[in-house]
């Protein structure tokens, strides 16, 4: 009842050891309406109060700054906002992003979202897989930044060749153009690769050195053969 009292009368929040000289509280366990917090004790309620500020933050990325102002007008001391914050990420009630903190349903929201992104990129791409659109063009189009686009080269979705950027499937695909093409060691130029997979130069030359770099292709200067 004492530590009850203390906790109450300190305004829902108070450090631990202070907790201790004015209540007597030693090592035994908190009665159910208190709750440890990283060295201090808040009244349950208290805590329900802050993590309810919390779960009202806007889609998207906050630092540990702005969180803490919330967790203060709410209530808090800055300290306590602190300690809070470390305590709701272990629950999960915030998630930890590159850019501070989140709401888990913000993070699924923004994760499916840029899924979506990458797909109807790598989508686009595949439309023309010979003869690909611009792919920083189409990434300005559907709102990826070049992180985005980063991560997509890193995981093989697309495939960077000069200043032309083919997806995996177009890749796959004109591989399988020139096994027919090259069936039986059948050496090839660059001129009848291109009219295989009826393209332009444009796009046939920055292919056909991808698929030499990755061993697809083995090329004497001249003529292509498949390895």
């Amino acid at each position: 009842d004492r530590v009850t009292a203390v906790v109450d009368l300190a305004g829902g929040e108070i450090d631990e050891e202070e907790l201790r000289a004015v209540a007597g509280w030693g090592a035994r366990a908190l009665p159910d309406d208190v709750v440890a917090v990283r060295g201090h004790v808040l009244a349950a309620a208290h805590l329900e109060r802050l993590r309810s500020a919390v779960a009202g933050l806007e889609a998207g990325s906050h630092d540990r700054a702005a969180v803490t102002r919330r967790l203060v007008e709410a209530g808090a001391g800055a300290d306590v906002a602190s300690a809070v914050i470390d305590h709701l990420v272990e629950d999960g009630s915030l998630v930890r992003t590159s850019g501070g903190f989140a709401l888990p349903e913000h993070v699924d929201a923004a994760s499916r979202q840029r899924r979506e992104r990458a797909e109807a990129l790598v989508a686009r791409l595949d439309a023309e897989p010979f003869a690909p659109p611009d792919v920083d063009e189409v990434a300005r189009e559907l709102g990826l930044d070049h992180r985005e686009v980063a991560m997509l080269v890193q995981s093989g979705e697309i495939v960077r060749s000069g200043k032309v950027t083919f997806s995996r499937s177009a890749v796959e695909r004109a591989a399988a153009v020139l096994a027919e093409l090259g069936a039986g060691g059948r050496a090839f130029t660059a001129s009848e690769a291109k009219q295989a997979w009826g393209t332009s130069r444009r796009f046939a030359i920055p292919l056909l050195e991808h698929l030499d770099r990755t061993g697809v292709t083995r090329f004497d200067g001249q003529h292509r053969q498949l390895r």
